[in-house]
């Protein structure tokens, strides 16, 4: 079941604006799209959304809640990541970002397979995580040229 491949992208930004992207290729992943109607006083309309399950389990790095992972020295990050809301992750493997301008071209508009992340749900096994589930907002694909 696990057998996608996704680059996921969190952002970090230091005590003086400083910005850092941390940047996962993740394989042996769960990714499907969905599709769900978003109602509202004008009417509803279809949106594409996305799960994407990681297992936490080796090779694969483990998950840690962003505010603790944010608050690590970087050699302490070895063999882990975060995933929180507004983070992103592209179908496949993604490119590499440097800087916010790149980030901040990581738009529906302008990119296929793009998924950004609404809500995280760590599953447990008794005291243990097993995996952990992100949805949220996913962009068309493929994208029709015109």
């Amino acid at each position: 079941m696990c057998s996608q491949t996704v680059t996921i992208y969190h952002v970090r930004y230091g005590n003086k604006g400083e910005f850092a992207c941390d940047r996962w290729v993740l394989e042996r992943v769960f990714f499907d799209s969905t599709l769900n109607r978003a109602t509202d006083q004008s009417g509803s309309r279809l949106t594409s959304g996305f799960l994407l399950v990681i297992p936490n389990q080796s090779p694969l790095p483990l998950w840690k809640d962003g505010l603790a992972f944010d608050t690590m020295e970087p050699e302490q990050r070895q063999g882990w990541y975060t995933l929180q809301p507004g983070d992103k992750v592209v179908l496949g493997k993604g490119p590499i970002v440097e800087t916010r301008g790149q980030w901040a071209e990581m738009v529906h508009e302008k990119m296929d397979n793009l998924a950004i992340v609404r809500c995280v749900n760590v599953k447990r096994l008794g005291n243990k995580i097993c995996h952990v589930e992100f949805e949220g907002w996913r962009s068309y694909s493929p994208r029709k040229s015109r």
